[in-house]
């Protein structure tokens, strides 16, 4: 299974930004590995993606955060916009949690 986050230059251009103590948001860091993603994968649109890519994606995010996600509250999205917005709610939750 590839994992997307280990080669971007964007990618780390924000974890430079964050050891530099500079914010980055949790929807910059899904937009990011989700860009990269579909850069990679040569995929022009999300609603392209396999359920392999998307769960790839997932689990970037999920180490990127530090966070677990429940594939079934996203596995059927199809819509890139209401996907983030998903795992960026997911996120806060999660984070608030710990």
């Amino acid at each position: 299974m590839k994992r997307f986050i280990q080669t971007s230059e964007d990618w780390i251009n924000i974890i430079a930004r964050i050891e530099r103590g500079m914010s980055v948001t949790i929807k910059e860091v899904i937009e990011q590995i989700l860009n990269q993603a579909l850069s990679d994968e040569e995929i022009d649109n999300f609603d392209e993606m396999d359920s392999l890519s998307k769960m790839t994606i997932i689990m970037d995010i999920e180490d990127a955060l530090d966070i677990n996600i429940p594939l079934n509250d996203v596995e059927m999205i199809e819509d890139r916009d209401e996907f983030v917005s998903k795992l960026v709610v997911m996120a806060g939750r999660a984070g608030s949690a710990k």
